[in-house]
């Protein structure tokens, strides 16, 4: 069984692939996202390899400049890919609950949880941002 520092590293290794994946994608480089960033290109190149991710509050300003969403830069687009292509408009909670079936036990917790860490996550960006917006008004 995996420790929760273990888990964290695997998850900042992968948060770190997508970005460097983003960014070769792109038409930047690691020191053009880090002027655009107002961050060193230390901290971009800690990112790219999963020494470090960023903070929630970049994540928005990062995801627009690297034309993904936060959802790619924290679940990979490969989680949503499944479930987008599985979902109708018309019964979009029965489609969500036959992928979700569709899973081992362990894979549907799984995604679960990824669902409520990136919902959370997203509520934290939205209240950060509002409040770095406030405080600039």
């Amino acid at each position: 069984m995996k420790t929760d520092e273990q888990e964290d590293s695997i998850k900042r290794i992968e948060i770190g692939k997508r970005i460097a994946r983003a960014i070769k994608l792109s038409d930047f480089n690691n020191t053009d996202i880090a002027k655009i960033m107002e961050v060193s290109p230390q901290s971009v190149q800690q990112w790219t390899n999963g020494k470090t991710s960023p903070k929630l509050v970049q994540l928005p300003k990062l995801a627009k400049i690297l034309n993904v969403t936060v959802s790619y830069i924290i679940l990979g687009e490969e989680n949503f890919t499944a479930v987008r292509q599985n979902i109708s408009a018309s019964s979009e909670s029965s489609e969500v609950t036959k992928y979700l079936n569709g899973l081992t036990a362990e894979q549907r917790e799984e995604k679960i949880t990824e669902i409520k860490d990136l919902f959370l996550n997203n509520i934290k960006i939205m209240n950060e941002l509002n409040y770095n917006n406030s405080n600039h008004a």
